[in-house]
């Protein structure tokens, strides 16, 4: 009666650990179907995380491509607006943000405009290899002298650029603007000195030749920064015109 009882124990004890494996069975299998559904959600999260990356640096080569000029890196007439605007609104908000011994004093901004005399003389000449290469060369004079400034190619076929020049702060507005017109008159110098320098093969005794209107960020702005902020691209091309057109205007004048 013993033997019966202690087998009928036995077979319910087995009958217990068969439920038990059959349940760790389900559970593995379970965590084996969990497991496979995360590796798909992971390679699925990774995909996405691809693909914005990818776009991302796809937007962030939009955005560079749309303020850099692509053969000069150097950045455009894009950049320019970006960077005045930011100037500008330096001037509007400065005036309460200064700390107490410098509010008195003001600062001011060159804007220096540039264009390369003779591209279509190379171009008619030799080729539009050679008044690329010298449109090339030109801007990185601009750029080997302008350390304290910054240099923008305004378009990317043409050879027109600008260079902002900022002077040291002073106590008026004329002394602001004084300061500044002397530092871009040393760039000036710089730049003639360095374009000076530049040869083109194919042309050995041609000399390369510039424009260069100057005028102060303030006088361009005028007494509403705020309104011309809205419209400073304009302004800005407007008075570069204003100064290319007056200086050809002096070369023609006979000498006295």
């Amino acid at each position: 009666m013993a033997f019966f009882r202690k087998a009928r124990m036995i077979r319910e004890q087995a009958g217990i650990i068969r439920d038990q494996a059959s349940a760790m069975a389900q559970q593995a299998s379970f965590i084996a179907a969990q497991e496979a559904e995360l590796r798909e959600a992971k390679r699925t999260i990774d995909f996405k995380n691809d693909a914005i990356a990818e776009r991302e640096r796809a937007i962030e080569e939009m955005d560079h491509a749309s303020l850099f000029d692509t053969k000069t890196g150097l950045p455009n007439g894009n950049k320019l607006t970006v960077d005045l605007l930011a100037i500008i609104n330096d001037m509007i908000h400065s005036g309460s943000e200064r700390r107490e011994e410098e509010k008195e004093r003001i600062g001011d901004t060159v804007v220096m405009f540039i264009d390369m005399r003779g591209m279509k003389r190379i171009n008619d000449s030799v080729n539009h290899n050679a008044g690329d290469r010298a449109v090339g060369e030109f801007f990185a004079a601009l750029a080997r002298t302008t350390r304290h400034g910054a240099v923008y190619k305004l378009h990317e076929t043409g050879d027109e650029g600008v260079v902002v020049v900022s002077g040291k702060r002073a106590p008026t507005e004329l002394q602001a603007r004084e300061r500044a017109s002397d530092a871009a008159n040393r760039v000036v110098v710089r730049i003639r000195d360095e374009v000076s320098k530049i040869r083109i093969p194919e042309l050995p005794q041609y000399r390369l030749g510039m424009h260069i209107g100057t005028a102060s960020l303030r006088q361009i702005i005028g007494e509403n920064p705020k309104e011309a902020a809205e419209d400073i691209a304009r302004l800005v091309y407007e008075r570069a015109d204003e100064s290319a057109n007056e200086q050809r205007r002096l070369r023609r004048l006979p000498r006295a």
